[in-house]
């Protein structure tokens, strides 16, 4: 399963199964993270602590980002599905471009991406039809 970050209160490694770190390496008498934000190989392991420990926000949320796309227990095509419909709703124009040129590179079909669209257009209303419509056919 994914890695969660964890809260700033909390240590880095809370969370994390008792054999390995939040970094996913397995555990040792070490913190995980032995730099400010950081594992043993210079790899910034979690983002509450990169946030804590540097003060670097950006830094945090892209690790953030990084976690919560990678993959685990969703396959990548039903987090594609997600990820057009949540940027339908939120209304992220650069986020829907993206995730529509994304979705149409790993094959799904205009009437995949129209369905996926609609879903998010029965949560957003009429709003959310119009930003759609922006990008439908680009």
């Amino acid at each position: 399963p994914e890695k969660k970050a964890p809260a700033a209160a909390q240590p880095c490694c809370a969370g994390a199964a008792s054999d390995e770190s939040c970094c996913g390496a397995a555990a040792s008498s070490e913190s995980c993270c032995a730099g400010p934000g950081q594992s043993g190989d210079g790899e910034v392991c979690c983002a509450g602590a990169a946030l804590t420990q540097t003060g670097n926000a950006e830094a945090a949320f892209r690790e953030f980002m990084r976690l919560a796309g990678a993959p685990g227990v969703i396959d990548a095509a039903t987090r594609q599905t997600v990820n057009i419909a949540l940027s339908l709703v939120t209304k992220c124009g650069p986020c829907t471009k993206t995730h529509i040129k994304k979705a149409r590179d790993m094959g799904f079909s205009a009437e995949e991406i129209d369905a996926i669209a609609w879903q998010a257009i029965s949560f957003g209303g009429s709003p959310v039809l119009m930003f759609y419509n922006q990008f439908r056919d680009n």
